[in-house]
């Protein structure tokens, strides 16, 4: 259940409070028009008549059909078409900050990273077309400035637009989303409420795609890449030098471990000529010893 009426699985609202009806053309709210039928205004959504309720002090001023429809489409219809509205007549809006991490890897496994951001700033543009068919998608606007244009979805309930949103990042034009599916009954209702929140509110408005952030993400990845370049030359140097250090002193450690077993070997020869010399003597003794008895 929702305020403005019943939520559909779809996502879209059923018998719904509608902030906006169509009168020759122009969208109004309740309480800019007569109470009830005398209103003269219609939905935006089936074209069917409208009451407007506005005249009680407790009761947000809202449009209900005049017979029970089963329609979905008078409240998104008018909210999106006033949003449209409010940009053409300005010709600009806000556009959303922007934030994305670069990374690239090393030979050696360590990673670089660099932020690629934006701040939420206005453009102007030169014009701006409603309710652009672009084939596999609908652009509630498109604004044109400086020959480049941006195309702008309108977002009126929580529903998931990914696919359509997939095919807006395969487009070659920049895309936004302004997302108005939070806005309650009274600040659809204020003029001044409704005109930030379309036009200049950072908070509700997000890149779908932006060509300004994917040319600074080139351009970081083409640094990265020369950074990681540097990186792995003085790493592979690094290493080179290392390895040169640990060559020297495993030459070294045979050297002295050559020396050690030299020096274990000339003391072993030693102690065994010192044994035969001992030997040697010893015998001749014996033999001296031997030739005096006989005699």
């Amino acid at each position: 259940a929702s305020h403005f009426g019943i939520v559909t699985r779809d996502g879209y609202m059923q018998d719904a409070k509608i902030p906006f009806g169509e009168r020759d053309g122009t969208l109004f709210r309740a309480f800019e028009v007569e109470n009830g039928r005398a209103c003269g205004c219609i939905c935006p959504g089936c074209r069917k008549p409208l009451n407007a309720a506005n005249g009680g002090l407790k009761v947000i001023p809202h449009f209900r059909h005049v017979q029970s429809e089963d329609c979905v489409r008078g409240y998104k219809e008018g909210v999106r078409r006033a949003a449209v509205a409010l940009i053409a007549a300005r010709r600009g809006l806000t556009l959303p900050a922007f934030s994305q991490q670069v990374s690239a890897t090393t030979v050696s496994g360590h990673s670089l990273f660099r932020d690629v951001a934006f701040k939420a700033a206005p453009v102007d543009g030169n014009e701006v077309e409603r309710f652009v068919d672009l084939g596999d998608v609908l652009a509630h606007a498109i604004l044109t400035a400086d020959n480049r244009q941006l195309i702008i979805r309108i977002k009126v309930f929580s529903r998931a637009e990914h696919e359509r949103y997939q095919r807006l990042s395969s487009i070659e034009a920049s895309s936004v989303e302004i997302d108005l599916s939070g806005l309650s009954l009274d600040q659809i209702n204020d003029p001044t409420a409704f005109e930030h929140a379309v036009l200049s509110d950072s908070a509700n408005r997000s890149w779908i795609r932006s060509l300004r952030g994917e040319i600074l993400i080139k351009r970081v990845a083409t640094e990265l890449v020369a950074e990681v370049d540097l990186y792995n030359i003085q790493w592979e140097q690094e290493r080179g030098r290392l390895q040169a250090i640990e060559e020297t002193k495993r030459v070294e450690q045979e050297e002295k471990a050559a020396e050690h077993a030299a020096a274990l070997a000339a003391h072993r020869q030693s102690q065994l000529e010192v044994a035969e010399a001992q030997r040697a003597a010893g015998l001749s003794l014996k033999d001296e010893r031997g030739a005096r008895e006989r005699r």
